[in-house]
């Protein structure tokens, strides 16, 4: 529904990789949040999982974005992009430390 309203609403300048990746990060960040939040862990699979989808959404959204590195006056999308590539790297690092600690807790 995110990529359509895009592509309505920015059609010179749709990227259909955001809506995808803004949903992860905030879907990531909601588990680590609950995750940290509860106290019976959760089985590691759930981590990894997690970790494996950002990898995914983390290599569309900088396929996505290279094409506007060299379009002029195209800063907005460039740095929204990249805004939204450094949390990927940051939420994806972050579910990998918490799959390997609960790997190692088994």
């Amino acid at each position: 529904m995110l990529t359509g309203a895009s592509l309505v609403l920015l059609p010179g300048a749709a990227d259909t990789a955001w809506a995808p990746a803004t949903c992860f990060v905030v879907g990531a960040l909601g588990w680590l949040l609950w995750h940290a939040r509860r106290a019976d862990r959760t089985p590691p699979g759930d981590a990894l999982a997690l970790t494996a989808l950002g990898l995914l959404v983390l290599a569309v959204r900088v396929t996505a974005l290279y094409p506007w590195l060299r379009v002029p006056g195209a800063g907005l999308v460039r740095g929204g992009g990249l805004g939204q590539t450094a949390a990927l790297v940051l939420l994806t690092a972050a579910l990998a430390v918490t799959a390997g600690r609960a790997l190692a807790r088994r």
